[in-house]
């Protein structure tokens, strides 16, 4: 018996040894779906000593139960998530993580939120959005989180008198060009987009103008190694991504999910995102 147990003990460090079964949450389909995310892992993996044969398995969750479940049972090495589920498990997923990494958009590990309106639109203050229609950052739920807590602290009424428009497309640009051209009242996008909107076209300043901004605090796509995957795996990973010998083919393959680069990151990097969340939740769960 002794014998038996000792063999499946030993098969099942094999396995975790040769594979990685990575999760996805929450991110735009169009963007980082199971097929893209395995090719550029395999990519990525091919490049790095010792973990180049690993065998990579991608799934897709839609229930944040099971995907805690399936976390604390390590059948998820690795998972990506979007901020705001990281941020509503803070906790959670830092007490049952080795390593952080998160995929950067632009330059800064913070990301800061911009309202956006067109100058012409007489919006002044929240108390100006009855019935406008408001857009958010597609894959970033915080965006939207931030501006109803503003709105909720602005005007003190937890029931929003503006239309929430989402649009089915991650492009983030066209929601500005829809401000502009007074389609949309407002739209809620990350900083750096904005400074890539202005840098393109110098002229969209002279009709869109910020109309409220929040802290730079917020991260953006966070992936989590599982405390109890290999650790040899997990310190491979970190030294190769920290190398700056790396970025530029990393920044190559991260083209493929239209990011830039991945860094390791610290458990408390988004502690101040966390305090956010609470407040959230204080005003309009308690």
């Amino acid at each position: 018996m002794i014998k038996v147990l000792f063999f499946i003990f030993i098969t099942s460090l094999f396995i975790k040894a040769d594979s990685i079964n990575i999760g996805l949450y929450g991110l735009d389909k169009k963007v980082a779906n199971e097929k893209t995310v395995k090719r550029l892992m395999e990519k990525f993996l091919s490049d790095i000593k010792g973990l180049e044969n690993l065998e990579v398995s991608v799934t897709t969750y839609y229930d944040e139960k099971i995907l805690k479940e399936d976390y604390l049972l390590n059948k998820l090495n690795l998972f990506y998530l979007t901020p705001s589920l990281y941020i509503k498990y803070f906790k959670f997923f830092n007490e049952n993580t080795k390593d952080l990494i998160i995929l950067k958009d632009s330059a800064d590990n913070h990301t800061q939120y911009l309202s956006l309106v067109n100058k012409t639109s007489k919006i002044e203050s929240y108390k100006h959005l009855n019935d406008k229609n408001v857009s958010f950052y597609t894959n970033h739920n915080l965006s939207k989180l931030w501006f109803i807590k503003r709105y909720y602290e602005e005007t003190n009424n937890k029931n929003i008198s503006f239309h929430i428009k989402d649009y089915a497309n991650f492009n983030q640009h066209k929601k500005i060009l829809d401000v502009y051209f007074n389609k949309l009242d407002l739209a809620v996008v990350p900083s750096h987009v904005w400074e890539i909107a202005k840098s393109l076209n110098p002229k969209i300043v002279q009709r869109v103008e910020i109309f409220d901004k929040s802290e730079k605090i917020f991260p953006s796509v966070v992936g989590l190694f599982n405390k109890n995957y290999n650790q040899s795996i997990i310190k491979t990973h970190k030294e190769y991504i920290n190398n700056e010998k790396n970025k530029d083919r990393i920044k190559k393959i991260l083209s493929l999910v239209r990011y830039q680069t991945v860094e390791s990151i610290d458990k408390t990097t988004y502690k101040q995102a966390h305090e956010f969340y609470k407040k959230y939740e204080k005003y309009f769960y308690e």
